[in-house]
C-alpha cells in the first residue's frame, strides 16, 4: 500500500501498490477504512479499570500487576479456569498471534479460542482427514482450463478462506480472454462473473454439500472419474461409492433447486477439462455440514485427478514452509473442550464454544478471559455470549478502540492500530499465489500509551508468574510457550528467515514493496497417510455420511438466509450504518420499507433493499459489530469443526 499523509504528517488515506504481486494495487474495505484508525475518536490511550459505573485510568505497571495477580489465581485453581480469545484482527498481527498461542501453551490451558470456526476450520479439518494434516489448499484458477466458482464472489470474498491475492482475479480474466477458459458460476446470487460465464446455476443456500455429492456421484457412476489416479494415489474408493449411492442426480437437483441436465452438464465439463478446479467461498463451511462439504470438495478434485496438482487444488509451499508446523499438532491428539468435547485445531478451540465454557459449571469452568479483540462483534448469538461474559470473575479487553466487549470488561488495555506497529508476514504463505514476503516498519507513532498486543501479552505473562508444568500439549510445548511468551520475537523471526535462506528482518523492512521470488511450485505432493495415499472415505466421517439427510422444509420459514461480512467491524469501523435486508423485488416488499426478519431462534428489524441479482427465495443480511444477525442463529454446530450453521438458515420476512 501507498500511504497518504496530511500537512501535519498524520495518516490520511491509503492507495494500492500496483507493483505488489499479491494485491496488484487492490485495497480491501477494512484496509481503506483503517487509515482513520490512528485518529479515531474512540481510541483507547491508557489502561482503564472499572470501578462501579466509571473507568479509572491506571499506569501500565499497576494494571499489569493487578491483572497478573488475578490471572495467576484463576490459573492456580485449574489451568482451564484461564482463557484467551484471539480475535479476527490477529490474522494481520502475526507476532501478536504467535504470542497468544505461546501464552496459552505456557500457561498450561487449552482455552485459546478464535473465530477460525467461522471461516476456514471446516476446510482445514477436511484436508487433515484426506491428506493427513490440516493444510490450506488453493484453487489454481490461473492455470485451469475449467473453473467453477461455487458460492464465491471474487469481489466480495477475495477468493474465500485460505486463499488470497488479486493475482487470481487477473489470471482468471487473462486466460478467459486468451485461452477461453471455461467458467461456471454456482451461486444463489447472479454475481457479475455470471454474465459472461459458460453456465450459471442459482443454487439454494445451504445445499452446497448435496451439490458436491451429486457431482461426485455423476463422476463415479457415469465413468467420468480418472481410474488411474484413483488406483495409484487413493484409497477408500469402494466405501466412497457406497456413501454416494443415495445422492442421485434427480434427488440432488431437487434439493439444490437446479435442473438435473444442468448438474450433469457441469459434471461432464469438469471431468473432461485437462485441468479443472472449483474455487469456493466462505459459505462452503457455513452450512449444516461444513466439514462434510469441504471433504466433498476435495473428493471431487481427487476423482478427476485434480487434487495436489497444477491447474487443480494445490498446496502453497511459499518462501516459509509451514508444513512442519501444521503437522505438529494433530487433531486426533489435541485437547478437547470441557463441555462439548470439540478438539482443538492448530492449538485453537472454536470461539463458538466460548459462552458454554463460561456458563457451564463444574471442574475447569472458565473464570478469567483475556479478549484480544471483540468476541461480541465476531461470534454468533451475541445475546447469549454477553450474558456469559458478564458472569466472568475477570474480563480483560485488549483493543485499539472501545467496542461491545470493552463495555463489559473489568480492565481495558489499549492496543496499537495496525499502522502503529511493525509487521511481517509469517503465517499466510500457504494462502498466497506467489512466493512473496514483506516486512514493514510502523507508519505512525503509537497513540497515547497504547502498545502492541505481543508486548501486552508478554507483560501479563510475566506478571502472572511462571505456572507449574503440566499443559495439555505436554511439557515440551509448555516450555516452548513459556519461552516465547517473553522472548524477543524479532530475534525469533530472524532465525526463521535464516533457516529459509531469506534476508534478516531489518533488511526486509528496508526493501520497498517486499521480496518476490516468483511462482509457487504447484506440484507439491505431501500426504502423511500410510503409503502417501489420499483417504477418500475417512472413518471419522462414516457415521455422519450414514446418517445424512437433506434439509427439511420448516413451515412458516420459506426463505433462506445468506450473510455478508462487515469487515470494518474488526476494528469498530462500521461499513453498514443500519441492517439492510437485501431481497428480490418479487417478494412484494417495497424498497426502503422497515421489515422484521425472523428465524426459529430470534428476530431483528432491518431496512429492505431490492437486489434483483438474488434468488427470489433468498435474503441477505450483514454480519459484524452491532449488527444483530447473530441472534437469528441457533445452537447447531458442525461436530467436526465447531463451525456455526449460519448459511441457508430458514427465515421469514414481513413488513414491520
Amino acid at each position: 500500500m501507498v500511504l497518504e499523509r496530511d500537512n501535519s504528517g498524520r495518516l490520511s488515506g491509503i492507495s494500492g501498490d500496483r507493483g505488489n504481486p499479491k494485491s496488484l494495487g487492490y485495497t480491501c474495505a477494512v484496509g481503506e477504512a483503517s487509515a482513520g484508525l490512528p485518529e479515531h475518536p474512540g481510541r483507547l490511550e491508557r489502561p482503564l479499570k472499572r470501578e462501579g459505573d466509571r473507568w479509572v485510568p491506571l499506569s501500565w505497571e499497576r494494571a499489569l500487576a493487578e491483572i497478573g495477580e488475578r490471572l495467576g489465581a484463576a490459573r492456580r485453581g485449574d489451568p482451564r479456569g484461564l482463557g484467551l480469545y484471539a480475535g479476527a484482527h490477529l490474522a494481520g498481527d502475526q507476532l501478536g498471534a504467535i504470542r497468544a498461542a505461546a501464552f496459552a501453551a505456557g500457561a498450561g490451558t487449552p482455552n485459546l479460542f478464535s473465530p477460525l470456526a467461522l471461516t476456514a476450520a471446516p476446510m482445514l479439518r477436511a484436508a487433515e482427514l484426506v491428506l493427513g494434516y490440516p493444510t490450506p489448499l488453493q484453487a489454481d484458477v490461473g492455470r485451469a482450463h475449467f473453473t467453477m466458482l461455487l458460492g464465491l464472489d471474487p469481489r466480495e470474498h477475495r477468493w474465500g478462506p485460505l486463499q488470497c491475492g488479486t493475482t487470481h482475479t487477473e489470471a482468471l480474466a487473462y486466460f478467459r480472454r486468451t485461452r477461453k477458459t471455461r467458467l461456471v458460476v454456482v451461486n444463489p446470487r447472479r454475481i457479475p462473473e455470471a454474465e459472461g460465464a459458460d453456465q450459471y446455476a442459482g443454487l439454494t443456500p445451504g445445499t452446497e454439500l448435496f451439490f458436491l455429492l451429486g457431482l461426485c456421484h455423476l463422476l463415479l457412476e457415469r465413468g467420468f472419474a480418472d481410474a488411474q489416479y484413483l488406483r495409484d494415489h487413493c484409497e477408500g474408493a469402494g466405501r466412497l461409492r457406497a456413501w454416494l449411492e443415495p445422492w442421485t442426480p434427480p434427488r440432488v437437483a431437487a434439493i439444490c433447486g437446479l435442473d438435473e441436465p444442468a448438474l450433469a452438464g457441469i459434471a461432464l465439463r469438469f471431468s473432461r477439462a485437462p485441468m479443472a478446479t472449483i474455487a469456493v467461498g466462505p459459505s462452503l463451511g457455513q452450512g449444516p455440514h461444513g466439514t462434510l462439504a469441504a471433504w466433498a470438495w476435495l473428493v471431487a478434485h481427487a476423482l478427476t485427478a485434480n487434487l495436489l496438482r497444477p491447474g487443480g487444488l494445490f498446496e502453497g509451499k511459499g518462501l516459509l514452509d509451514l508444513q512442519p508446523l501444521l503437522a505438529s499438532f494433530p487433531t486426533a491428539q489435541a485437547p478437547r473442550s470441557r463441555v462439548s468435547g470439540h478438539p482443538a485445531l492448530l492449538l485453537q478451540l472454536p470461539g463458538t464454544l466460548l459462552a458454554e465454557e463460561i456458563s457451564s459449571g463444574g471442574e475447569g469452568q472458565l473464570r478469567a478471559l483475556i479478549a484480544l479483540g471483540d468476541p461480541l462483534g465476531e461470534l454468533p448469538r451475541p445475546g447469549h455470549l454477553r450474558r456469559a461474559l458478564g458472569a466472568l470473575d475477570l474480563l480483560v479487553a485488549v483493543a485499539p478502540t472501545h467496542n461491545a466487549t470493552t463495555a463489559l470488561a473489568d480492565y481495558v488495555l489499549p492496543a496499537v492500530s495496525p499502522w502503529e506497529r511493525a509487521d511481517v508476514q509469517l503465517l499466510d504463505h500457504s494462502a498466497l499465489p506467489v512466493r512473496f514476503i514483506q516486512a514493514v516498519p510502523a507508519a505512525v507513532p503509537p497513540r497515547g500509551e497504547s502498545r502492541p498486543i505481543a508486548q501486552i501479552l508478554a507483560g501479563l505473562f510475566a506478571a502472572m508468574g511462571p505456572p507449574l508444568l503440566g499443559g495439555p500439549w505436554g511439557w515440551h510445548v509448555q516450555l516452548l510457550g513459556r519461552y516465547l511468551s517473553g522472548a524477543d520475537l524479532r530475534a525469533g523471526v530472524d532465525r526463521a528467515l535464516e533457516l529459509a535462506d531469506l534476508p534478516e528482518l531489518a533488511a526486509l523492512e528496508a526493501a520497498p514493496g517486499g521480496l518476490d521470488r516468483g511462482e509457487l511450485d504447484r506440484a507439491v505432493w505431501r500426504v502423511s497417510h500410510p503409503g502417501g495415499r489420499l483417504d477418500l472415505a475417512p472413518e471419522a466421517l462414516a457415521e455422519a455420511m450414514r446418517g445424512l439427510s437433506p434439509p427439511a422444509p420448516q413451515p412458516g420459514y420459506p426463505l433462506r438466509l445468506i450473510l455478508r461480512e462487515a469487515r470494518g467491524a474488526w476494528y469498530g469501523l462500521e461499513e453498514y450504518p443500519e441492517p439492510l435486508a437485501l431481497l428480490h423485488p418479487e417478494r412484494g416488499i417495497p424498497d426502503g420499507a422497515e421489515v422484521i426478519v425472523r428465524s426459529a431462534h430470534g428476530g431483528l428489524r432491518a431496512i429492505a433493499r431490492w437486489d434483483a441479482s438474488l434468488r427470489p427465495d433468498v435474503v441477505e443480511l450483514p454480519w459484524g459489530t452491532d449488527l444483530p444477525a447473530g441472534d437469528l442463529l441457533g445452537e447447531d454446530l458442525d461436530p467436526l469443526s465447531g463451525a456455526p450453521v449460519r448459511h441457508g438458515l430458514p427465515i421469514a420476512v414481513e413488513r414491520a
